[in-house]
């Protein structure tokens, strides 16, 4: 197999940004699964009321059809014989199955960089030193609130913030790099700011996330904690180098050339996730094309299956194509069947807030005297 490098210390930043954009080239080039999402569980401790997968009792939490531990293993080998080197471990919670910490392990010494998406309350004693031993990339950590009041109304169980506070002073005092998270809702949108300063004190990243979506089988109930489009791209941007990466972010694609194919992100191209049945799909939020692992091999099911979703061409009336603003949109068509039923009618949340955000872009180019273009 090649071998890829992404960083050499011997070189500067900037030729480390440049091998970085040719390794990409290269996994675009020959279509190679660079990076990929595996849930290990779709079973959590928590019953958060925005999630994608529904409650406690929807179709999606069974454990009946998880993989077990050697099918994963077998996987693991696979996906990095294939040319996966960023990986990430999700659910669910993935600390809800016992062998998550053999799952860990064999991920790290294949050499993949492991990101771990946790809720933070079940980081036991076995774990931290499993990640001391094996460092994670990183470890990410869903916040919902500054307080007990308004994380335990998202989560719905009573106890877990002090849990989650106390996964991440953990984290911290082991050195063990991690970044939080919230959603942006209904239900915290008054304690944004006092989330995003818990962060500041352990000096770590935040990112907060609008974009909460109907659940997997077509619920739409999480859609009612949403916040306006534009308070949310608001308190996004409160932080004046959010908007600074926006408009750097512009500034990378605005040139790009347009596509006349409905996927037009990683899906299925360089990226996969493989569910808790070991059903292979180009991300999480879509179903199919999907590739039964139990009964064929990764390499199978990438180079066929999965390869018919880039084959879509988006229809010549698809309300994205020549969009000013989609540069600034997620412009998801799993997203859209998801909410509107069809991979081709856009979700106007996801419309209003590329708006709001373009909006805001405008008017920071302004005030550096710099115009759009």
């Amino acid at each position: 197999m090649r071998k890829l490098s992404i960083m050499d210390n011997n070189t500067t930043p900037q030729q480390n940004l440049e091998n970085f954009k040719s390794l990409q080239q290269i996994f675009v080039s020959e279509r190679i699964p660079g990076s990929g999402s595996i849930n290990l569980t779709q079973r959590c401790n928590l019953n958060c009321v925005h999630c994608y997968l529904g409650g406690p009792d929807s179709e999606f939490r069974s454990q009946e059809d998880e993989l077990n531990t050697q099918q994963w293993l077998s996987i693991i080998d696979q996906l990095t014989e294939a040319g996966c080197l960023n990986l990430l471990l999700t659910g669910g919670e993935v600390m809800v199955r016992p062998d998550f910490e053999i799952i860990y392990e064999k991920a790290i010494k294949n050499g993949l960089l492991v990101t771990v998406f946790t809720n933070g309350t079940l980081l036991n004693n076995t774990v931290l030193s499993l990640f001391e031993d094996l460092p994670p990339q990183i470890v990410e950590i869903s916040l919902y609130g500054a307080t007990a009041l308004t994380y335990e109304a998202v989560t719905r169980v009573k106890g877990s913030f002090e849990k989650c506070l106390t996964g991440i002073r953990r984290l911290s005092q082991k050195n063990i790099r991690f970044k939080l998270k919230t959603m942006i809702m209904a239900q915290n949108s008054h304690e944004l700011a006092d989330i995003k300063n818990i962060a500041d004190e352990y000096g770590v990243d935040f990112l907060m996330d609008p974009t909460i979506s109907p659940c997997l089988n077509g619920d739409s109930a999480p859609l009612t904690h949403r916040v306006d489009a534009a308070e949310a791209v608001q308190a996004d941007f409160a932080d004046p180098a959010k908007a600074k990466r926006w408009t750097e972010y512009f500034e990378t694609r605005k040139n790009e050339p347009e596509s006349d194919f409905l996927y037009r992100c990683g899906a299925g191209l360089t990226h996969f996730h493989i569910n808790p049945a070991g059903s292979l799909l180009p991300c999480m939020m879509l179903t199919k094309p999907a590739f039964d692992l139990t009964k064929g091999s990764f390499k199978e099911g990438w180079l066929n299956e999965i390869y018919s979703l880039r084959e879509i061409k988006a229809d010549p009336l698809f309300q994205c194509n020549h969009c000013e603003i989609e540069k600034f949109c997620s412009n998801c068509p799993a997203f859209f069947e998801l909410e509107n039923g069809s991979p081709e009618k856009p979700s106007q949340y996801l419309c209003d807030l590329a708006e709001n955000r373009l909006k805001i872009i405008k008017k920071h180019l302004h005030s550096i005297e710099k115009p759009l273009t």
